[in-house]
């Protein structure tokens, strides 16, 4: 038996163990591989994680955070960046040498542009079988896996609900392009951040940005406003 302590307050998660409760519970808990296992008699028992109702709730903590916030008129104190959730506000690094301090910005807000993945609620988890794709192909492949993992789009996952192989399509240049379906969310993404400057004095396509002028006289001025200083 354990006490609990019932709140009427917002929250993305029905119940959260304490330290006390895991103790009482002689419990091992183990974010990694998201399991919990504690003692029953003479036997383990266990509590398993789900993947994408995990991801579902770290995603809805940070919702709840700005949306309590917006209200009150405050900042976020959190909010979802590259995956992770992080305390909002700017980083500082300062370097050894010089004590030059350099400011990053906390990125895009999940509320103002987040993709998602149209599955059938209804539909049942698959996972393909790996395909050879040969050695030419196999390069491509591991050099644009590469490429993402060190930008931070991707990271590797120990427990898997889905898995399909990637698709190559060659290019009209002869190379190969390992098919991304997040193109339209960027572009909705830029849409609203040049959401006023639009067939005004920018065009914008994907990661192509074009500044225009009706007057050879307003292009500074035009430039000025779509990158300030």
């Amino acid at each position: 038996m354990a006490t609990f302590n019932v709140l009427d307050s917002p929250s993305s998660y029905n119940i959260i163990l304490g330290r006390p409760a895991i103790n009482e519970l002689r419990a091992v808990a183990s974010t990694y591989h998201q399991k919990i296992k504690f003692p029953v008699g003479a036997r383990v028992g266990e509590v398993r994680g789900d993947q994408p109702y995990s991801r579902k709730c770290y995603l809805e903590a940070v919702r709840v955070d700005q949306s309590k916030a917006k209200k009150e008129g405050k900042k976020a104190r959190i909010e979802e960046i590259g995956g992770r959730v992080v305390e909002k506000g700017e980083v500082h690094f300062v370097a050894e040498k010089d004590h030059e301090i350099i400011e990053v910005g906390p990125g895009i807000s999940p509320l103002t542009s987040e993709h998602h993945l149209n599955i059938l609620p209804r539909s049942h988890s698959m996972k393909q079988k790996k395909r050879h794709f040969g050695p030419e192909k196999e390069k491509v492949i591991d050099e644009h896996v590469r490429d993402l993992l060190k930008a931070g789009h991707i990271g590797e996952i120990q427990f898997l609900t889905w898995l399909s192989n990637v698709v190559l399509v060659r290019k009209s240049t002869g190379k190969w392009r390992m098919l991304k379906n997040a193109g339209a969310t960027y572009q909705c993404l830029m849409n609203k951040v040049f959401e006023k400057k639009l067939c005004r004095n920018v065009e914008v396509y994907v990661d192509d940005i074009l500044g225009k002028s009706k007057e050879v006289a307003e292009f500074i001025a035009d430039l000025e406003e779509t990158l300030p200083l």
